[in-house]
């Protein structure tokens, strides 16, 4: 059964990088307009899932014919939920949180899919020092981008109930992109404190975030609120997925 996990762990990487690393903020927002900007990133997300499709046909002796069936099957599977199942999401589901969530569970339902279709095509899973490393991997992977979009949208609901409870104009934030960076810095260090089991160490990465936060949240008690919130969904994420991550490679 550990090949199961192994597998979805691979294609949960590469559906991360793929959709998340190598997709910027512009081209996110230009595929659903262009047809070019879709291809593109329908392109991109296919070599990244080319990658993890070899690396189960590699690592997991599986036979080349069931990976690159799967490979085919996942990049379509993707260009057509971000061609035709977003669009119609749009549409039908209000809240950027609630179509982000429902998309996503989409693809990972098709990885999973994928998954369970390679393992019994799979000879022997990975030695376990391969295994750790993919645990690593993945962890790492799935903590920083991924996790950084959905603290995002949660505190884009947040600042919009915030904005029309007190009547008044949006506050301004932190430039997008230094609290992109600092989110995903924070995100792979207390992922890898998690790996390391240093959870008492996470503590002083919180404080230490907070600190340079510290009079802004004095003052302004809205802005605390919703600091808090996105702090301990980022450190939560940041926690849960590496914990996830190793359950499955043990299955």
């Amino acid at each position: 059964m550990a090949i199961v996990g192994e597998a979805l762990c691979l294609l949960f990487a590469g559906h991360a990088v793929g959709d998340f690393w190598l997709q910027s903020d512009d081209l996110a927002s230009k595929k659903d307009r262009l047809g070019a900007a879709m291809l593109r990133h329908s392109v991109i997300y296919a070599a990244a899932m080319a990658v993890a499709a070899a690396l189960v046909a590699i690592g997991l002796r599986c036979d080349p014919w069931a990976a690159l069936l799967a490979w085919a099957g996942l990049s379509l599977a993707h260009a057509l939920i971000d061609g035709v199942a977003r669009p119609a999401l749009k549409r039908l589901c209000p809240g950027d949180l609630r179509r982000f969530l429902l998309d996503q569970a989409l693809h990972i339902f098709c990885c999973v899919l994928a998954a369970l279709y390679l393992a019994p095509r799979s000879a022997v899973g990975f030695t376990p020092y391969w295994s750790e490393t993919l645990v690593w991997a993945a962890s790492l992977l799935l903590s920083g981008a991924p996790v950084c979009v959905l603290v995002k949208l949660v505190l884009g609901e947040l600042r919009e109930v915030a904005h029309d409870a007190s009547n008044d104009t949006v506050r301004p934030g932190e430039p997008v992109n230094s609290g992109r960076v600092i989110g995903i810095l924070e995100r792979l260090l207390v992922c890898t404190l998690t790996l390391l089991g240093e959870f008492s160490a996470i503590a002083f990465v919180i404080t230490a975030k907070s600190i340079a936060r510290y009079e802004k949240m004095k003052d302004d008690k809205v802005f605390a609120e919703i600091y808090l919130v996105g702090t301990l969904a980022s450190v939560a994420g940041a926690i849960a997925v590496p914990l996830l991550v190793r359950w499955m490679v043990a299955l």
